[in-house]
């Protein structure tokens, strides 16, 4: 709709999470420049639990919980409202370079090349099966021993 301007995304707890998500998502699918402002905080909620035992006081449970409020904007905010959590979506979009790996691959999500053998690995069959019959060879030559 051409009419409105704003609009405000606000996730609570868990949904904060899935808020974040579903902005990019709406930001992907317009073609224009908007605004984006930004806002964390907590909210409390109190809950009440009645005693079980006779005679125990009634026990008052206070919950943080995380808030996300996220305004998208097709106009500019002002100039006294403006701070760090504000981005803008250009037309322009800038493509993001990768640097040169020199073969590594990356930290997050690659594996990193195995300088030798790995002596958390389980053994394999052949190396089980030798051992066996190295400690029965022992076994053998012990119980021959006078």
């Amino acid at each position: 709709d051409e009419t409105v301007r704003r609009v405000i995304f606000r996730g609570v707890g868990d949904a904060a999470e899935k808020c974040v998500s579903c902005v990019e998502v709406y930001k992907r699918k317009r073609q224009e420049e908007l605004y984006q402002w930004n806002a964390l905080s907590t909210a409390k909620r109190v809950t009440y639990w009645d005693p079980i035992v006779e005679g125990m006081n009634r026990l008052k449970v206070t919950i943080d919980t995380p808030v996300i409020f996220i305004m998208l904007s097709r106009d500019p905010y002002p100039a006294e409202l403006q701070c760090m959590s504000m981005q803008k979506t250009s037309d322009g979009s800038k493509k993001i370079e990768k640097k040169p790996t020199d073969g590594r691959p990356a930290r997050r999500g690659g594996k990193k090349p195995q300088r030798g053998p790995n002596k958390w690995a389980r053994p394999s069959k052949e190396a089980k099966e030798a051992e066996m019959a190295e400690r029965h060879e022992v076994v053998e030559k012990l119980e021959k021993m006078p």
